[in-house]
Order: C-alpha cells, then sequence, then structure tokens
C-alpha cells in the first residue's frame, strides 16, 4: 500500500498459507485506515509458496476508495503480471468496522457424520462464514481438524464478535463441515446456518442437520448434525475502559550510582553532567520520557526517586536505596 505522495509500495501485512488449492479463501482480514482526502494505492500479489520457493502467480492494483465502493460486495477483478497467461481473479470484500468490542467463545460438537471413505474415518473440521450484502459468504473461521470419528468434539474457539458479525447478532452465519484431505483436496460434508442471536440462546435450542446440497437421492435427509456445546460472550476491557474507570498509574525511580557508569565528568558516562552545554544525559532522556506521559495518569503528579549503589556521607557506606533528595 502507498499514498500518493510516495514512491514504492509498502507490505502492510500477507495471509495464511493454504496448501495445494486453487481457489483458496483466506481467513486472515486486515484492517485499513481510510482517508477520504487521500489517494491510497494498493497492490495485492499473489505466491505460491513451496518447500523450495515461491512462485509468483499474479497481483493486481487499484486505489482503496475504488474497493470501499464495493463495500459489502464483492470486488472482482483480474490478476495480471505473466505475459500470455491467465492468471485468475481475485475476490476482495470489505466493510466499516464497528465499535463492538464483545469476544464469543465457542465450542462445537457433531454427532454421526456420514463416512465419505469406505476404509477410513472422516477427520472433519469446521468452517464458519458470514453473509455479505450481496448474499455471499466470508470465511471468517476456521476449527482445527478432529482425526478419525464420525462424532467429534472440536477445541473451543475464540474470536472477536466484530469478526463474525460485526456486531450484528442477526447476521447469517454459514457453518460447513468439511472431510480434511492431506493434499487440500476437502471434502464436504454438509452445511447448516445459525446466526449469532440463535447461538446465544444456548446448547438446548442449537442442534442442526448438516445437510449436501450436491446429495440427490430421495431418501437423503441430511450428513449428521453439529450441535452447540457451550457459548460464552464477554466484554473485551481497553486501556481506555480502566483510564475511565479511574485507574491510576504511579511511576517510581531508581538510578544507578555504581562506579560502573563512569565518573559525572566523563562525557561517556551515563551520569555525565554537561554544564556548560546543557545536553540530558541518557537517564535525564529516559526519566522526561516516560515521566510526560505517565504524569497525566497520576493525579498526585509526584514521582518517588530512588538511588542506588553509592556512597553516602557521612560514613561513607555504600547505599543499596536511598531518596534522591536525601528526605
Amino acid at each position: 500500500m502507498k499514498d500518493s505522495w510516495s514512491e514504492k509500495f509498502n507490505e502492510i501485512g500477507r495471509t495464511e498459507t493454504i496448501t495445494d488449492n486453487l481457489n483458496p479463501e483466506w481467513v486472515k482480514k486486515f484492517v485499513i485506515s481510510y482517508n477520504f482526502e487521500t489517494v491510497q494505492k494498493m497492490r495485492f500479489e499473489v505466491w505460491d509458496l513451496d518447500p523450495d520457493g515461491k512462485e509468483f502467480l499474479g497481483h493486481f492494483e487499484t486505489t482503496l476508495a475504488e474497493i470501499v465502493a464495493f463495500s459489502g460486495r464483492q470486488f472482482v477483478k483480474k490478476l495480471s503480471g505473466i505475459p500470455n497467461r491467465d492468471c485468475g481473479d481475485i475476490i476482495i470484500v470489505t466493510e466499516e468496522l464497528s465499535s463492538c468490542k464483545q469476544i464469543v467463545q465457542m465450542q462445537f460438537r457433531a454427532k454421526s457424520l456420514t463416512k465419505l471413505s469406505w476404509i477410513w474415518r472422516n477427520d472433519p473440521f469446521l468452517v464458519f462464514s458470514r453473509s455479505n450484502e450481496d448474499g455471499t459468504y466470508s470465511v471468517v473461521m476456521k476449527s482445527e481438524p478432529v482425526y478419525s470419528t464420525q462424532s467429534p468434539l472440536w477445541m473451543p474457539i475464540t474470536m472477536r464478535v466484530r469478526s463474525l458479525c460485526n456486531g450484528d447478532y442477526d447476521r447469517t452465519i454459514k457453518i460447513d463441515c468439511f472431510d480434511y484431505r492431506s493434499n487440500g483436496d476437502h471434502r464436504l460434508i454438509g452445511t447448516c446456518y445459525t446466526s449469532l442471536q440463535r447461538l446465544t440462546q444456548g446448547p438446548n435450542d442449537n442442534k442442526y442437520p448438516v445437510v449436501n446440497p450436491k446429495k440427490k437421492n430421495k431418501n437423503y435427509t441430511n450428513s449428521g448434525f453439529v450441535e452447540l456445546e457451550s457459548i460464552a460472550v464477554t466484554e473485551e476491557i481497553t486501556f481506555l475502559d480502566y483510564i475511565r474507570s479511574g485507574t491510576q498509574m504511579h511511576f517510581a525511580v531508581a538510578i544507578d550510582f555504581t562506579a560502573s557508569n563512569g565518573p559525572p565528568r566523563d562525557p561517556q558516562s551515563l551520569h555525565f553532567l554537561d554544564i556548560y552545554g546543557g545536553r540530558p544525559n541518557p537517564y535525564e532522556i529516559a526519566l522526561r520520557s516516560v515521566g510526560e506521559i505517565i504524569q497525566h495518569y497520576d493525579s498526585a503528579g509526584m514521582f518517588p526517586a530512588f538511588g542506588f549503589g553509592a556512597k553516602l556521607p557521612p560514613t561513607g557506606e555504600v547505599s543499596h536505596q536511598f531518596p534522591l533528595n536525601g528526605n
């Protein structure tokens, strides 16, 4: 990404790698500040990552404003960059983030999933997608596979409500149940639909038959059931929440006076006192940098300051803790 006055693009992030898949749907999302008054140019590059290295598959350049104009809908464009070759399409979905600070933790299990192999049991995993305004879906989370079972219990999933449904509890959530394949050719077991509003009602009201739309047998009803095992929605507490609730931050200082710092008349010493030039030493710089920030969060505005490793009068004994003002 780069602004109109920049000469080169700066990388702002990379997705995860999806193995052996010509139609990947990446889960990782990128949060970007949109400035209406600035031309924000963007470049998307697609690479094939192998153990022997990586291969360039294509790129696409646009502006953030052009993508934002398709907010809630799929922005589909051709990749280019390799002569005489169709590099495929890139699909981008954008949406303005809500201010929702809630976090949801869910755990799911499945029962009686249809076996997709005559020899092996399934290795099922779940893919969660949220609906877009144009009726399409965007992947937001994938569970880890549970191996060799028709009735898996997946590990709890924790994510921001903003990522799951952008704070809209009634938004449709699609849950796909796949049989994991190491070559990336995962097989769909079945699909079900729900919403966070329904999920928050608890396990008793959340048992879903998963249906594979490709099965046309007239006797077919479903490929098993996915059930909600548990759910909890909590509020994410931020630094500002603590400050607004009256949290105070206190700052205490301890300065090293041991001989290893060198004499204060030596310009190389951390304790050097520049009487004529007035240049602060490293200790003064550190104290000022931290203190100028912390002072706004301490109603008293007084910071205790101590020293250690100095010989104090009148006895000349080394003290390992003393107030700098001698009080």
